[in-house]
């Protein structure tokens, strides 16, 4: 090689090439909402945030629950959960992550468990705090097809997870904006547990794509609440402090089907939400 080429290499190494280390107070319970497609394709949901999250160094854990239930049997089951992550690890406490649906679970359950001892924050990422659109459309569907997705998704949940009866009927009843509209004005926040939210949208009027499937539904919501990620609106999002956006889809947060170019947009969602959980001291 000629000496010139050589001068222009650079052999120069990082003193630190190993991922980011993110030092946290308490360790992360990464909690799953609705639906069962996931589950048989992933070890969990949030299988992929969770092995993300342990690279940089924190103790995190991404269990599952059953996929198809209602806002009090899913609190009840990420309730035992947390006990179980707290006897685990002998950490008093645990920051709690939800996606979607589990953060209603959460708050539910926070209020009416009295969980402030044990959680010490939830941050929500795309959880329909408001309600989503979606779940009115499905229930004003035609009866015989709403009938026919309704025991298709029981079925398949109980075969996923047959420790806890499936009721895919109740829950999408309970992400309705009626329902939980009423909800909010029971569940309210607990003192002693710091609660955060990253919202969402792709798809129509912004610059990401949504996944070809999720089309109909990213229209059908813009039509009616604006940007949203194909499953939630960015402003039914919103809840506690709000710490950010991201332009990945409702799947795409989760590092499903996610395009290799909006990869980088994936691990700063990810990081972003830990990193606010080390400076706020959790």
């Amino acid at each position: 090689m000629e000496p010139e080429k050589i001068k222009r290499l650079d052999f120069k190494q990082d003193e630190f090439p190993q991922p980011e280390y993110i030092p946290l107070k308490y360790p992360i319970l990464l909690c799953h909402g609705f639906g069962a497609i996931l589950s048989m394709l992933l070890p969990s949901p949030l299988h992929h945030p969770c092995m993300f999250l342990r690279e940089h160094g924190i103790v995190a854990f991404a269990p599952n629950i059953a996929p198809y239930v209602s806002l009090e049997v899913g609190a009840a089951a990420w309730v035992k959960i947390i006990g179980k992550v707290i006897r685990m690890t002998g950490s008093p406490k645990v920051n709690v992550i939800a996606h979607s649906m589990a953060g209603l679970s959460l708050r539910y359950a926070i209020h009416k468990v009295k969980l402030a001892g044990t959680i010490s924050s939830l941050t929500t990422v795309a959880s329909p705090h408001h309600g989503t659109s979606l779940a009115t459309m499905a229930i004003e569907s035609p009866k015989q097809a709403f009938e026919t997705f309704q025991k298709l998704s029981d079925y398949v949940g109980n075969k996923i997870y047959p420790t806890l009866e499936s009721d895919v009927m109740g829950a999408i009843k309970q992400l309705t904006p009626d329902y939980v509209a009423k909800f909010n004005r029971e569940i309210t926040d607990v003192r002693g547990v710091s609660y955060y939210s990253v919202s969402a949208a792709s798809g129509k009027e912004t610059e990401n794509n949504i996944g070809l499937i999720m089309i109909p539904y990213n229209r059908y919501i813009y039509a009616r609440e604006g940007q949203n990620d194909g499953f939630v609106s960015e402003r039914s999002a919103h809840w506690g402090r709000h710490i950010g956006f991201t332009n990945l889809s409702h799947l795409g947060q989760l590092n499903v089907n996610l395009p290799k170019k909006y990869l980088k947009n994936w691990e700063t969602l990810w990081m972003d939400i830990v990193k606010n959980l080390s400076n706020e001291g959790h």
